[in-house]
């Protein structure tokens, strides 16, 4: 069970250790002797420090909830924001442990030192840590200084860089976090799309795929993998991944219209349109969608439809319906 960190490796997550020569580090396997211990220790004095048994359950049962003793998901056991409350726990034990000495003139003095030490180091503590939390790079450099080979800290600043268009280092931390997590379906997935996002489609569809065999069900990964594939001009296998999308989400509105698209890229305009069909009822405001169908529509010879069409989406705002409809409908 975790317990308190000290200073030295505080940080937002803490992630289960890697192996070393396929074992614990040493530090781990002595926890189980040091809880036996702890748990002796507060058994012996349940009844004459009643304080601390309280205190201890306390913190035991509200941190039970919040940590992985199973690895499962992203492998994080405990972020240190879910200790807040169990700390009170411990907090109750040292107040009454400064309660149950302090009306002793000698221990006064003592536990007043102590305290003020406590109170001065906890303050110098506090002000570290604000560096560490000045921004979303620096939260994650420190998580990756305190667990260098841990995939979590390289995934979430690679998600801060991707916002910031650092596509470069970006892909240098999805990277990394899939070393050291070759089953990290998100990592693949958003490395995936700053692929994507530079035009390498063919490196983005090897992600998504990868993504998809870690979860078959990962609807928006067949989304965007359809997407990089129309980019190649692949519009019969994009048509099949956006199938397999709205399968795993029949409400996918943004599936039928990309899958329209691909459709009446293909020509087949009368397929197209039964697509944004879908996509429009879904959303009604969905201006591109009107746009395309109205595209469509004109290739049927549908002119009265399309410049309906048009005109919806010109008063939406959208401005090559708005050219459109004036070299079209006027």
């Amino acid at each position: 069970m975790p317990l308190p960190y000290p200073t030295l490796f505080l940080t937002a997550y803490h992630g289960f250790p890697a192996l070393q020569n396929g074992s614990l580090p040493v530090q781990y396997l002595l926890m189980p002797v040091a809880l036996l211990l702890f748990i002796f220790a507060i058994v012996k004095y349940r009844k004459a420090w009643k304080e601390l048994w309280f205190g201890v359950l306390f913190y035991v049962i509200t941190i039970l909830p919040v940590i992985h003793l199973v690895p499962f998901g992203t492998n994080i056991y405990l972020a240190e924001r879910y200790a807040y409350i169990p700390m009170l726990g411990l907090v109750f034990v040292f107040v009454s442990l400064i309660l149950r000495f302090i009306n002793q003139p000698v221990n006064r003095t003592k536990i007043t030192s102590v305290s003020v030490a406590v109170i001065l180091i906890l303050s110098v503590v506090c002000i570290n840590q604000n560096q560490t939390w000045k921004n979303t790079i620096a939260l994650w450099n420190r998580n990756i200084e305190i667990y260098p080979d841990g995939f979590y800290g390289y995934f979430n600043r690679g998600n801060e860089f991707k916002k910031q268009n650092k596509a470069s280092d970006a892909l240098a931390d999805y990277s990394t976090s899939i070393k050291y997590n070759s089953k990290f379906m998100e990592a693949f997935y958003n490395r995936g799309n700053v692929y994507s996002d530079l035009g390498n489609n063919q490196e983005a569809i090897n992600d998504f795929t990868k993504a998809i065999e870690l979860n078959p069900k990962y609807f928006v990964a067949y989304f965007n993998r359809g997407n990089s594939k129309a980019g190649l001009n692949n519009f019969n296998s994009a048509i099949e991944d956006y199938t397999l999308a709205i399968d795993l989400k029949p409400n996918y509105e943004e599936a039928y219209a990309n899958r329209g698209n691909a459709k009446g890229m293909l020509k087949d305009y009368a397929g197209s349109i039964e697509d944004y069909n879908q996509s429009i009822n879904l959303n009604p405001d969905n201006a591109s969608a009107l746009c395309n169908r109205a595209l469509s529509k004109l290739n049927l010879n549908d002119k009265a439809g399309a410049c309906a069409d048009l005109q919806l989406a010109a008063q939406m705002g959208n401005e090559p319906a708005i050219n459109l409809f004036n070299s079209s409908c006027k």
